[in-house]
């Protein structure tokens, strides 16, 4: 019994090195979130593995990134990509004529998204500062892109390029 529970022991460290070695020499890194922005997809404290400069970006992915002038990173979704039309009113805020948010919004645009930019929203806009605020964010600034949740435990899983709903 002793030797069985020392051997899965021995076997968890060693998995747990190689996990860490691989985080090491690759291109991820960690970030921990500060604020509520994200929730419900994301939590503050939540510790993350990020893809570092990935080759492109999408539409609906998380990403990491400094706004010009910002003391700190922020962590928002791509809501919309260069070339597409952002438009905000009393019904709500709306992508290529698709809504995507239902609360009234501070009128905006109608506005085309710049090539080489991106137009990101939190996932609790109530409580979001972002591209409404400063406006589009040029691709250069994207950092990385959220792939991973990895604390707390009870948390571990995949971002979703899905906002979740609830809150």
């Amino acid at each position: 019994m002793v030797r069985r529970i020392l051997l899965l022991l021995g076997v968890s460290i060693i998995l747990g090195l190689i996990w860490v070695l691989l985080i090491l020499l690759s291109p991820y890194d960690w970030y921990v979130l500060s604020g509520d922005s994200m929730e419900p997809t994301l939590q503050e404290n939540d510790v993350m593995l990020v893809r570092l400069s990935p080759d492109s970006w999408k539409r609906g992915e998380v990403v990491l990134f400094q706004p010009e002038g910002a003391e700190w990173m922020h962590v928002k979704r791509i809501a919309a990509c260069p070339g597409d039309q952002v438009e905000a009113n009393k019904t709500g805020l709306y992508v290529n004529g698709r809504q995507i948010l239902s609360s009234p919004q501070t009128p905006l645009g109608p506005l085309q998204v710049p090539e080489g930019h991106v137009f990101v929203l939190g996932d609790h806009p109530e409580n979001s500062s972002d591209s409404r605020d400063f406006g589009p964010v040029p691709l250069e600034k994207l950092e990385a892109r959220i792939d991973f949740v990895i604390y707390p435990f009870s948390r571990i899983a995949p971002v979703s390029s899905e906002k979740e709903e609830g809150k």
